[in-house]
This record gives structure tokens, sequence and C-alpha cells, in this order.
């Protein structure tokens, strides 16, 4: 491909984002964490400042999914939505008794974070949800051995960011003991940007 046809098609895909046509950009890079500490789960994406940046309106979507092996001693884990690095809303706790020692399990994460505002005192609104389920067995709710849940989580006020510079938005997690060898592995991850 010529350099005038990649402007080309650089400059069709900024009209079509600056249009509010839907874009996804996706990772299929694998992340493990099995630490007590805090450690990226789903890709980093950067929100840039140019016409892919936030407008009033524009809304990012983070889908992450995978698996994971709640350990032979159970503990609780931690789902951390980041938005510039840190804490966007709510961090998601799943307590340590949520699924058998040992068990397989699977899971999906959607963070939202919607542009109020602009500028150096940029503002979103943020929204978590998603669910997670044993990998065998007829999916109940509850716990145990058939165990699967539903979580959501919505912020306020909104949480304040500078969008006349670049930010990421991200997925981390944490243990909270390694004892056991609990693990929790990102298969997939997606971002969305919709709007203005």
């Amino acid at each position: 491909m010529t350099s005038e046809k990649a402007y080309s098609v650089e400059a069709r895909l900024n009209a079509l984002i600056a249009a509010g046509v839907d874009s996804t950009i996706t990772d299929t890079g694998i992340t493990t964490v099995t630490q007590a500490t805090d450690n990226l789960l789903s890709a980093s994406f950067t929100i840039p400042t140019d016409i892919a940046g936030p407008n009033l309106g524009t809304e990012y979507e983070l889908v992450a999914f995978g698996s994971g092996t709640w350990g032979s001693t159970q503990q609780a884990l931690t789902l951390n939505p980041q938005l510039g690095g840190t804490t966007a809303g709510n961090t998601t706790a799943i307590g340590q008794t949520q699924f058998n020692a040992g068990a397989g399990f699977r899971w999906q994460f959607r963070f939202i974070a919607l542009c109020t505002a602009t500028g150096a005192g940029g503002a979103f609104v943020i929204g978590t949800f998603g669910g997670a389920s044993v990998v065998s067995g007829n999916i109940l709710s509850g716990i145990g051995n058939n165990a699967s849940l539903g979580f959501a989580n919505g912020s306020t006020p909104s949480q304040s960011i500078d969008t006349t510079a670049p930010f990421t938005m991200k997925l981390t997690a944490s243990w909270a003991s390694t004892t056991g060898s609990p693990s929790i592995t990102c298969r997939g991850t997606l971002l969305h940007r919709r709007g203005p």
C-alpha cells in the first residue's frame, strides 16, 4: 500500500468516526493473574485526543472474557476497572466461597465509560456489569457445584479525567491470597467506541 492510499484510508476512517460510526479494537493476547496484588488482566487501550477521542456523549465499552481456576484453597477475587490509571466507579469483589475449591470457572466483564464533559475538566459516568459461572454442571444461581453470579455497578458522581491528554482504559485483578494457586485468565478484550 502506498503512503497516499494509506492516508486516504485513514482519512475515510476518521471521517466515519467523526460522524458517529461505531468502531471496535480487539486484542486476543492471553493474560493470567495469579497474584495477590493488582495486575493487568485485560488488554490496556489508550483513548486518544484526536478525532477518535472523546466528545460529549461518546461511549467507550471495554469487554473482557476468559476462564480461571478457583484454587485448591478458596480465595476472594477483585476485578478493578480503571480509567486513566485509577479505579473507575467501583471494584467488583467475588467472595471466596462463590465457587468450590479447585473449580474451573468462566467469566465476562463489561466496563462502560460515557463522556459527560470534555477538556481539562472532563468527566465520565461509569457502569460495569458481567458474570461468572462454573465450567461444568448445570448453571444455577448461588454458590457451590453449579454456581453462577451476575454483578453490576454504577458510579455517582461521575469520574473526572482530563480529555486533552491520552488516557487508558483497562481491567486489572487481584486475589486475596496466592494460597491454593488461584488463577484468572483473559482470553480476549474488545474496545467499542460509539457516538459522536
